[in-house]
This record gives C-alpha cells, sequence and structure tokens, in this order.
C-alpha cells in the first residue's frame, strides 16, 4: 500500500489541497501580520514559541508536517522495493532511481531550512547607523544610494508603475562584523542580496525619509542558511534528471521503423 501509485497519486493531490488552503488559514488567524511572522525566523522556532496563538496556522502545519513524513515514507519504501542493492538495473530504473533519490533528498533539504539556520527578525536603519546583532555581530548602513523620487515610499507597492522605483539602481552598502573583523561588505539591491557561503543580506526595501532628512531608511534581512546552495542544486538536478529519463522514454516507446 505504501509503495503503490495510487497512495504517492493521493498524498500529492491533498499536499496540492492543503498548500491551495494556506491563503483561507493566514487569513482566519489574522492575515498579513500572521505571513509575516512566519516569515521573519525559522518554522520550527515559530511552532514551539509563538504557534500556540494562531491555533488555524499550528494546525495547517501539523497537516503539512504529516502529509510530507508520509510522502518520505512512501518514497523510501517504494525505493527500497523497486530498486534493490545491485547493477543489475536498466538504465531507465537507474534514472528513476536517481529522480527518486534527488526528490528525496529535496525534500529532506527543504525541511532541514525549516530547522537549521539563523533569522533573526528583518532590521529598520537608517544611513551610518550601526545595529547589534546576537552573538556579537554588528550590521553597520555605510550607504544609500536612491536615484527616486523619495516620495513614492508613501504609498503601497501595489500602485507604483514601471517608472516610479529603479530596482538595479537603489542600492545600499552595508558591512557585516564580528569583534572587530569584518565578515562581509559589499553593495545590495532589491533582488541582489549579498553573499558569503551560508551568510545573506537581503535587503527587503526602503522606507519613507525620517523627519528633517531626505534619504530614505532600509530593510534588511541577515540570514544564515547552511542548506540553501545544496536545494538548489538539487532542484537543477532533479530537473535534469527528470528531462533524460522522459526524452528516454519517449526514445523506448517509439522505435525506429525499419527500412
Amino acid at each position: 500500500m505504501l509503495a503503490s501509485q495510487r497512495l504517492t497519486t493521493a498524498l500529492l493531490s491533498l499536499l496540492f489541497i492543503w498548500f491551495g488552503a494556506f491563503p483561507l488559514f493566514i487569513k482566519l488567524s489574522g492575515g498579513k501580520k500572521v505571513a509575516k511572522v512566519l516569515n521573519q525566523g525559522l518554522l520550527l522556532d515559530w511552532f514551539i514559541e509563538e504557534s500556540g496563538r494562531y491555533p488555524h496556522m499550528r494546525f495547517w502545519f501539523i497537516g503539512l508536517c504529516l502529509l510530507v513524513g508520509l510522502l518520505a515514507l512512501n518514497l523510501i519504501i517504494c525505493s527500497w522495493r523497486r530498486f534493490p542493492p545491485g547493477l543489475s538495473l536498466s538504465r531507465q530504473k537507474w534514472l528513476l532511481f536517481l529522480l527518486h533519490l534527488s526528490f528525496g533528498l529535496l525534500v529532506a533539504g527543504h525541511a532541514a531550512g525549516f530547522i537549521w539556520g539563523w533569522r533573526p527578525p528583518p532590521i529598520k536603519a537608517q544611513v551610518n547607523s550601526t545595529i547589534a546583532l546576537e552573538q556579537g555581530q554588528l550590521l553597520t548602513v555605510k550607504g544609500i544610494s536612491f536615484y527616486d523620487d523619495p516620495g513614492i515610499l508613501q504609498k503601497p507597492q501595489r500602485q507604483w508603475t514601471s517608472t516610479d522605483f529603479s530596482f538595479k539602481r537603489n542600492q545600499v552598502e552595508v558591512s557585516l562584523s564580528k569583534n572587530g573583523v569584518e565578515i562581509l561588505s559589499g553593495q545590495i539591491a532589491t533582488y541582489k542580496p549579498l553573499q558569503k557561503g551560508s551568510l545573506q543580506i537581503t535587503l527587503l526595501g526602503f522606507t519613507a525619509p525620517a523627519p528633517g532628512t531626505e534619504l530614505p531608511g532600509v530593510r534588511l534581512q541577515v540570514s544564515r542558511a547552511p542548506f540553501a546552495h545544496a536545494v538548489i542544486w538539487l532542484f537543477h538536478c532533479m530537473i535534469l534528471l527528470t528531462f533524460v529519463y522522459f526524452m528516454s522514454t519517449k526514445k523506448n516507446n517509439n522505435p525506429e521503423m525499419p527500412a
């Protein structure tokens, strides 16, 4: 039963429905405020410390874990039964086995990303300001380059036009140090974070200028995601393996006609 295609299809369908119900659970729990809370830290920390305040989201998260757990168990048993150890497998079965393996590792990598890492709350800062983070780290905003009309920041982003905001030109120069030693420094822009290994500084957006100033402030996110790069590589590998398996199956199902 656990290795059947019917159960796999049912679990994937339930996952699709469960993810589709996410906006409803968010709405029942308080709307965008809850979504920001979920996005600001690790899900495990949220579940342990704050999920009791949001029973609907707690129920959704537990249901998600159960469905993913069943899917992972189904994948392990299916791989064990259909791909026994040995070198006698055909090329198609080896491709299918590697596809199963990459999918399993991808799910495991995503799950690990919810548990391990470091993601303090987003930071609001002005130019030439230094913010103390955890573990003795200091984040300094050395400069802010903003080329558009700061008045646009008073409007909701959904009302912006393509000429109101330059995502590439508006940049922030930041520096991250620990115990007086600089760890990471450089320019960041929207959709262009600063990275070094698993450490990342992301520009979440600009804030309206403080009273008496003309230069906008910034919202930054510092995070450490040890499994992020591995998940990206696994995702690309799974796409490649899917394509190769599809082409191999198509070739075998359409043999050349004899002359």
